[in-house]
Protein backbone atom coordinates (compact mmCIF):
# COMPACT_ATOMS: atom_id res chain seq x y z
CA UNK A 1 0.00 0.00 0.00
CA UNK A 2 1.48 3.40 -0.94
CA UNK A 3 2.06 6.13 1.65
CA UNK A 4 -0.33 9.08 1.54
CA UNK A 5 1.54 12.32 2.05
CA UNK A 6 -1.09 14.86 0.93
CA UNK A 7 -4.84 15.20 0.79
CA UNK A 8 -6.87 17.56 -1.40
CA UNK A 9 -10.30 18.56 -0.16
CA UNK A 10 -13.29 19.15 -2.48
CA UNK A 11 -12.62 22.88 -2.04
CA UNK A 12 -9.31 22.40 -3.83
CA UNK A 13 -7.15 23.09 -0.78
CA UNK A 14 -4.27 20.63 -0.40
CA UNK A 15 -2.84 19.70 3.01
CA UNK A 16 0.39 17.87 3.80
CA UNK A 17 -0.18 14.87 6.06
CA UNK A 18 3.43 13.74 6.20
CA UNK A 19 5.97 16.52 6.64
CA UNK A 20 8.82 15.39 4.39
CA UNK A 21 10.93 18.46 5.22
CA UNK A 22 10.73 17.78 8.97
CA UNK A 23 11.56 14.11 8.47
CA UNK A 24 14.59 15.04 6.36
CA UNK A 25 15.73 17.62 8.93
CA UNK A 26 15.71 15.05 11.75
CA UNK A 27 17.95 12.71 9.77
CA UNK A 28 19.21 11.06 12.95
CA UNK A 29 19.25 7.74 14.66
CA UNK A 30 17.03 6.56 17.47
CA UNK A 31 18.53 4.30 20.14
CA UNK A 32 16.61 2.68 22.98
CA UNK A 33 18.93 3.48 25.89
CA UNK A 34 16.74 1.60 28.38
CA UNK A 35 13.33 -0.03 27.94
CA UNK A 36 12.61 -0.78 31.59
CA UNK A 37 12.66 -4.57 31.35
CA UNK A 38 16.13 -5.32 32.74
CA UNK A 39 18.86 -3.82 34.89
CA UNK A 40 19.92 -0.51 33.27
CA UNK A 41 23.41 -0.08 31.81
CA UNK A 42 24.30 3.44 32.97
CA UNK A 43 26.90 3.84 30.19
CA UNK A 44 24.04 3.62 27.62
CA UNK A 45 21.78 6.19 29.33
CA UNK A 46 22.39 9.93 28.80
CA UNK A 47 24.33 11.63 31.61
CA UNK A 48 22.11 12.98 34.37
CA UNK A 49 19.04 10.92 33.42
CA UNK A 50 17.89 8.82 36.38
CA UNK A 51 15.82 5.66 35.98
CA UNK A 52 14.37 3.43 38.66
CA UNK A 53 14.47 -0.35 38.44
CA UNK A 54 13.54 -2.75 41.27
CA UNK A 55 13.43 0.19 43.72
CA UNK A 56 17.01 1.21 42.85
CA UNK A 57 17.92 4.47 41.09
CA UNK A 58 20.44 4.40 38.24
CA UNK A 59 21.88 7.63 36.80
CA UNK A 60 23.16 7.63 33.22
CA UNK A 61 26.75 8.51 32.39
CA UNK A 62 26.71 8.73 28.56
CA UNK A 63 28.15 12.12 27.64
CA UNK A 64 27.17 13.96 24.48
CA UNK A 65 30.07 14.37 22.05
CA UNK A 66 30.81 14.25 18.34
CA UNK A 67 29.84 10.59 18.11
CA UNK A 68 26.33 11.23 19.46
CA UNK A 69 25.51 14.20 17.19
CA UNK A 70 22.14 13.62 15.50
CA UNK A 71 21.26 10.73 17.82
CA UNK A 72 18.15 10.44 19.96
CA UNK A 73 18.35 8.26 23.07
CA UNK A 74 15.01 6.89 24.25
CA UNK A 75 14.55 6.06 27.94
CA UNK A 76 11.45 4.61 29.59
CA UNK A 77 9.60 7.41 31.37
CA UNK A 78 8.50 7.07 35.01
CA UNK A 79 4.90 7.77 33.95
CA UNK A 80 4.95 4.48 32.04
CA UNK A 81 5.04 2.54 35.30
CA UNK A 82 7.43 1.78 38.12
CA UNK A 83 9.17 -1.60 38.24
Amino acid sequence: MPDISQITLPSGTTYDIKDAAARAAINGTFTIAWNGTSTPVVEDIPAGVTVKYNSTNYTGTKVADGTTLGSFYLVKAPSQGDN
